[in-house]
């Protein structure tokens, strides 16, 4: 008998499971919004990994220094974080206050000797380096002229005072010094007036870096042997 073609079509048993298991499957986000409960309870049941977090926090104040290791470094993290924060804002304070200070500082014409005598050696050529140096610069070489002067003076009395950074200072700013007179001075007159200079320098030591000593100190302590 002819199938007339108004009717559905019956369907062989391959195309009835076929349809079945379209039916059946479950769609994408139903199947990983279950995968994701169950995973969600499996971290807090007991010896999951949210519950083992949890139980750590909870516990760390009872526990003191015997915290989880974690929680140890997350610790310092957020601490080292806040001490930068607050190095950070410091020193900007501090950097507004030194230039304020910079600025109020008194104009040197570095252009321009006003030294008499074995000074003109040293601080005649430090004024024509400066001057040379700080064209274009943010900084001019009057301001520069000055730092170097309180560089020296620091170093001076800090030294003198015994401070280690004082007179590690001290020290780089006479090697600073001479390497701008080396520069600055023609090569005629360039030994003489580097010599001149670390000879003042190395006087001037005697104050900054008095009582200091290159060579280690031996001290031999004799423990006697008291036969009875």
């Amino acid at each position: 008998m002819p199938q007339h073609p108004d009717f559905p079509q019956p369907q062989t048993n391959d195309e009835q499971r076929t349809t079945t298991k379209r039916a059946a499957r479950p769609s994408p986000l139903a199947d990983l919004t279950a995968r994701s409960r169950r995973m969600w309870e499996q971290a807090w049941t007991d010896g999951g990994v949210l519950h083992g977090l949890w139980q750590d926090i909870r516990t760390a104040p009872r526990r003191g220094a015997d915290m989880a290791h974690w929680l140890k470094a997350l610790l310092i993290l957020a601490g080292l974080s806040v001490v930068v924060l607050l190095a950070e804002a410091a020193g900007s304070a501090i950097g507004h206050a030194v230039g304020d200070l910079l600025a109020a500082a008194p104009t040197v014409d570095i252009g321009t000797d006003t030294s008499s005598g074995v000074w003109t050696v040293i601080d005649n050529p430090i004024r024509i380096y400066l001057a040379q140096h700080s064209v274009g610069m943010a900084v001019s070489g009057s301001t520069l002229y000055t730092l170097w002067q309180v560089g020296g003076l620091y170093g001076l009395i800090g030294g003198f005072t015994g401070s280690t950074i004082a007179r590690l200072v001290w020290t780089a700013w006479g090697a600073a010094s001479a390497a701008a007179i080396w520069v600055t001075v023609p090569s005629v007159n360039r030994t003489l007036a580097v010599a001149v200079a670390v000879l003042a320098w190395g006087l001037a030591s005697l104050f900054a870096l008095r009582g200091l000593r290159l060579l280690p100190s031996v001290r031999i302590v004799n423990n006697p042997t008291i036969k009875p």
